[in-house]
C-alpha cells in the first residue's frame, strides 16, 4: 500500500492508502466512471496498476468469505508531476524553453533559470528549496538551490540514458535516478536496462556515477536515516550502501526467483520457511576500490518511500512505494524495515509471503491458506517498545493476518489470524504509527469499510463504518485521526426522474471523511471528479480539485478534517495539479491550464483562506503535465 508522511496528494487510478514513509506529494493517474484498473506496478511513492479498465455494473456486492472470481483489488500509483514544491518556492519545468520557472509563494516573484537541454522531470528535497532536474535532451541532471539571493544551478551531471524517475533519500544527501520502463512516457531505448545513477548532493560539489543493478529497476526504497537505498528490480533487490559506493560499481543483488510456484499450506498459521521459491543471492565479488561494500553493512533504518517517477506527457499508470512488477510470479508490495535489515513482499495470486534478509542475503517464504490480496507493514521501532509486523489480507477468507518480522517466518512467534466476519475485505491501510488498520475492497461496490485499533496487546476489534458510496481510494491523514475516501460513480444522470435518493447519490461524484476513533463518516457529493486531492502536512484539511470544462467548473474545495465543514475556492483556469509548500506559511498551490502558465496559492488556515495567483511564468512555452 502507499506509504507517505507529510502531505498526501493524488490523482486516482485505484486505491491509495497513506501510511508511513517519507514526505513529498504524490499524484496518481486519473480514471473513468467505475474504472477498475487491474494488475499493477510503486513509491515512498509506488507504486502498480495501469490507468483505464472496464466500465459498467460490477454486479451485486459479495459479503464474507467464499467469494469467487472477484476482480483484482486496485492499488494506487504514486507519481510526482510538475510543478514541484520546496519549502517556499515552486519549481515548474518548461521543456520547450529549456527553462525552469522558480516561483516565490510569498512575494509571487518569478525567476527563470536554464539548467540544460530540455529540462523535463523535476523532484524537490523534502522541506528544502532544492530541486533536481533531469535534462532529457542531454541525459544530464542539474541541481537548483534557491535562497533569498536567487537560484544557483549546478554544472550538469551525466546520468543514465533515458532517465525518467528520481528518488531522493531522507535528509536529501543522496538521490537515485533511473529509467523506469513501466512509465507510460517511457520508450524502449538502446543501452542497459540495469543501470541507475547514484547522486551525492552537497553544496560543496554534487557528483553522480553509474551503479549496475538487477534487470529493469522499478522502485527505490531508502533507509530511514538516508544512508542506504534498495532498488527493486525484476529479479530481486539491489543494495546501495552509500558509504561504500564512491565510484561506479556492481551493487549486491538478493535474487528472488520468479518461476517457481509458491507452496501452499492448508493452515494460514503454518510457517514454512523453506517452502516455495528460495532465491539464490548474487553478491558480486568486486576488485578492491570498486566502491561496492559488503551487503552486511548496516544501512540504517528504512521506510517504504522515495519513488518519484516524473510523467510530463501522460497520466501515470500506477509507488505506495509498493511496486507491482509485471508478471504474476514477480514480487509486489515490497516494503523495507526502518533498520534496513528486512524486506517483505507478496506475489499476485499467490499464497506466499517472502521475507528478504538484506544483511544475511537470504530469502524465506511463508505460505498462507489463500492468496494474499494486499500487504502492508507497521514498523514502530523508532518508538519505545516498538516492533515490526507485516499485515496480509486474505480476501477469499475475509481475514487479516499479522506476522512478526522476522520471528513469524521462522515459527518463533505465532501468527495472529483475525477474521473480519460478514465483510469483504481485500486491502488494508495501516496508519503512520500503527494505531489503526483500515480494511476495504475496491473489487466490488460495497459501501462500507472496517476500522480497528491495533493495540500493543495484539487485540483486533474490527467495526464496520457505513458509507454512502462504494470505495475508489483511501488515504489516512498523517495524524492517524481521519481517513479520506474517494468514491466510485455509477454511470447515469443523477437528475433522471424516478430515482431514489440513494440511486441519485450513486450517480454523483463524491468523497467522505471518516473519523477513525469515532467511526463516523460524512459524505460530500461533488459536481466533478474530486481528482487530484491533497491532505495538508498538519492533517488539518484536505483539498480536492474539481474540473468540468463543459460546465466551466474550475474549483478547489477544502474540507476541514476537524469539523468536516467544506468551503470552495473559484479558480480562473482549469486546475490540474495541487501540492503543499514545506514551510511555515501554510500554503497549497494549484497549477492551472493557461497559455502563459498560472498557479494560485491558497492559505490552508481555515479562518484565512486567502488566494493569490501568478500568471505568465510559462511565457510562450507550454508547461508540461
Amino acid at each position: 500500500m502507499t506509504k507517505s508522511y507529510g502531505l498526501i496528494a493524488g490523482m486516482l487510478v485505484g486505491a491509495l492508502c497513506g501510511c508511513s514513509s517519507s514526505g513529498g506529494e504524490a499524484s496518481m493517474a486519473g480514471g473513468t466512471d467505475n474504472a477498475k484498473p487491474s494488475g499493477g506496478t510503486y513509491g515512498g511513492g509506488n507504486p502498480r496498476a495501469a490507468a483505464g479498465g472496464s466500465t459498467g455494473s460490477l454486479g451485486p456486492a459479495v459479503i464474507g468469505g467464499g467469494t469467487a472470481a472477484l476482480p483484482p483489488e486496485q492499488e494506487q500509483s504514486l507519481t510526482f508531476l510538475a510543478p514541484q514544491p520546496g519549502k517556499r518556492y515552486v519549481y515548474v519545468a518548461n521543456p520547450t524553453r529549456d527553462s525552469v520557472a522558480v516561483i516565490d509563494s510569498v512575494s509571487l516573484a518569478i525567476a527563470e533559470v536554464t539548467p540544460g537541454d530540455t529540462p523535463t522531470y523535476v523532484a524537490t528535497v523534502s522541506g528544502e528549496d532544492v530541486a533536481l532536474v533531469i535534462n532529457a535532451g542531454s541525459s544530464t541532471l542539474s541541481v537548483l538551490r534557491t535562497t533569498d539571493a536567487g537560484t544557483t544551478v549546478s554544472s550538469p551531471l551525466p546520468i543514465v540514458k533515458g532517465a525518467n524517475a528520481i528518488a531522493i533519500a531522507p535528509g536529501g544527501a543522496h538521490a537515485v535516478v533511473w529509467f523506469d520502463v513501466a512509465q507510460p512516457n517511457a520508450k524502449i531505448l538502446s543501452g542497459s536496462f540495469q543501470n541507475v545513477s547514484l547522486v551525492t548532493l552537497s553544496a560543496a560539489g554534487d557528483k553522480a556515477f553509474t551503479v549496475t543493478v538487477g534487470f529493469e529497476p522499478s522502485a527505490v526504497v531508502f533507509s530511514d536515516d538516508g544512508t542506504a537505498a534498495f532498488v527493486v528490480t525484476k529479479d530481486g533487490i539491489s543494495e546501495l550502501r552509500f558509504a561504500s559506493l564512491q565510484t561506479s560499481a556492481i551493487a549486491p543483488l538478493v535474487r528472488i526467483e520468479s518461476s517457481a510456484a509458491a507452496a501452499s499450506s492448508p493452515d494460514a498459521g503454518t510457517a514454512s520457511p523453506d517452502a516455495g521459491a528460495v532465491p539464490d543471492v548474487d553478491a558480486p565479488s568486486l576488485d578492491e576500490g570498486s566502491g561496492a561494500g559488503s551487503s552486511s553493512e548496516d544501512g540504517g533504518s528504512a521506510r517504504e518511500a522515495g519513488v518519484v517517477p516524473m510523467l510530463p506527457d501522460a497520466k501515470p499508470a500506477t509507488p505506495d512505494t509498493a511496486p507491482a512488477i509485471a508478471g504474476t510470479g514477480l514480487p509486489v508490495d515490497v516494503s523495507v524495515t526502518r533498520d534496513g535489515h528486512w524486506a517483505i513482499a507478496r506475489r499476485d495470486g499467490r499464497n506466499e509471503l517472502l521475507l528478504v534478509d538484506l544483511v544475511g542475503n537470504s530469502v524465506q517464504s511463508l505460505s498462507l491458506s489463500s492468496p494474499v490480496t494486499d500487504l502492508d507493514i507497521s514498523d514502530t521501532t523508532d518508538t519505545a517498545g516498538g516492533d515490526i509486523h507485516a499485515f496480509a489480507v486474505l480476501r477469499d477468507e475475509s481475514k487479516l493476518v499479522r506476522i512478526a518480522i522476522p520471528d513469524g517466518f521462522t515459527g518463533a512467534a505465532p501468527l495472529d489470524i483475525w477474521p473480519v466476519t460478514g465483510e469483504t475485505v481485500g486491502q488494508v491501510a495501516i496508519s503512520a504509527h500503527g494505531k489503526y488498520a483500515v480494511l476495504y475492497t475496491t473489487a466490488v461496490p460495497i459501501e462500507r469499510l472496517v476500522v480497528s485499533p491495533l493495540l500493543p496487546s495484539g487485540t483486533f476489534a474490527p467495526k464496520g463504518v457505513v458509507l454512502q458510496k462504494a470505495i475508489r481510494a483511501v488515504a489516512i491523514a498523517p495524524d492517524e485521526r481521519t481517513a479520506f475516501v474517494v468514491h466510485t460513480k455509477v454511470t447515469g444522470n443523477p437528475s433522471d426522474p424516478g430515482l431514489t435518493v440513494d440511486e441519485a447519490i450513486d450517480r454523483q461524484y463524491g468523497y467522505s471523511a471518516v473519523s477513525l476513533e469515532g467511526r463516523f463518516a460524512t459524505l460530500q457529493t461533488t459536481s466533478a471528479n474530486p481528482d487530484p486531492f491533497a491532505i495538508t502536512p498538519d492533517s488539518s484539511s484536505v483539498f480536492v480539485l474539481l474540473r468540468d470544462d463543459a460546465a466551466n467548473l474550475r474549483m478547489a474545495e477544502q474540507m476541514s478534517l476537524t469539523t468536516f465543514q467544506v468551503k470552495d475556492f473559484q479558480l480562473g483556469s482549469p486546475p490540474n495539479a495541487i501540492g503543499a509548500l514545506g514551510g511555515i506559511n501554510h500554503k497549497v498551490f494549484v497549477n492551472q491550464v493557461h497559455s502563459e502558465g498560472r498557479i494560485s496559492f491558497i492559505d490552508w488556515d481555515w479562518d484565512s483562506g486567502t488566494v493569490e495567483s501568478v500568471t505568465g511564468f510559462a511565457l510562450n512555452g507550454r508547461i508540461r503535465q
